[in-house]
């Protein structure tokens, strides 16, 4: 089976930060926080993702986008509070 691409910009964090990312997932809409851990956690191919989730393949990169665009932002108001 071969390996998806990675996720710009996806990075294992440590310790607290580990924390902080699973709230940040937590507050995703189910099916983006869904599908980007199944594609990018898991490393699952588009097609299973799409079978579990009963959406299109095409949605499947999609819902992951929006995901990663949603963590980023939020990401960003974080740090900015923090200084």
């Amino acid at each position: 089976m071969q390996q998806p691409p990675p996720f710009d910009g996806l990075v294992c964090p440590q310790g607290g930060d580990r924390v902080h990312l699973w709230d940040l997932l937590r507050d995703l809409c189910p099916r983006q926080g869904a599908a980007l851990l199944l594609r990018a956690g898991f490393r699952l191919p588009r097609q299973t993702v799409a079978a579990v989730l009963g959406v299109p393949q095409n949605s499947v990169g999609w819902l992951c986008e929006q995901a990663l665009e949603t963590l980023r932002a939020r990401a960003d108001i974080a740090r900015a509070n923090r200084r």
